[in-house]
């Protein structure tokens, strides 16, 4: 007689086992931050620090009137200008300006200033101003200089000689004249 053993059923639950924990295995590799590489390596770089520059006006410092007719002004609120006459007034500003790429323009208000006073002698007199940095006139853009720089700021103010009648006896405030650096985009001038 033959004698029959019984083959026992392999447990499922064995190959399931094996099978789950083989992909906890890889899903924590892939997942986890780990890599399938033998070799691995990192390194930190520094690469410094940036720092930006700056564009600044320091208070404007003196101012003098001066007429191109009679010389010297020394009190600006008694002086009667008349047609034909020229006035200028001279201040210092210090500019700093910092940074490699920095260009700048200088630039006022002085043409379109909030004028208080006398519309008409407003109307009439023409507005002006100039830039010099030692001596020489300023052109379009400046570029940065190493720390600070006095900027001489000349505003002009023509009186023609053609004006009328309805500008004797009036009075103008210059006020709220604004003095600006602005920086300009590479290239943009």
């Amino acid at each position: 007689m033959a004698s029959t053993t019984a083959e026992k059923p392999r447990s499922r639950s064995k190959l399931t086992k094996a099978l789950v924990a083989t992909g906890v295995g890889v899903a924590l590799l892939a997942g986890g931050g780990g890599t399938f590489a033998n070799w691995y390596d990192e390194a930190t770089v520094n690469p410094g620090k940036i720092s930006s520059g700056q564009l600044t006006l320091g208070a404007p410092a003196g101012g003098a009137w001066f007429s191109e007719s009679t010389g010297p002004i020394d009190q600006i609120g008694t002086y009667r200008i008349v047609p034909g006459e020229t006035l200028t007034f001279t201040q210092t500003v210090d500019v700093t300006a910092e940074g490699e790429a920095l260009e700048y323009t200088l630039g006022t208000n002085l043409a379109d200033p909030s004028v208080v006073g006398s519309e008409e002698l407003a109307a009439a007199l023409e507005q002006s101003a100039e830039f010099t940095v030692n001596g020489d006139d300023v052109t379009d853009p400046l570029t940065a200089a190493v720390g600070t720089r006095t900027v001489v700021v000349t505003a002009k103010i023509v009186f023609p000689y053609e004006s009328g009648n309805e500008t004797q006896l009036q009075t103008v405030n210059l006020k709220n004249v604004v003095l600006r650096a602005s920086q300009v985009g590479p290239n943009a001038v």
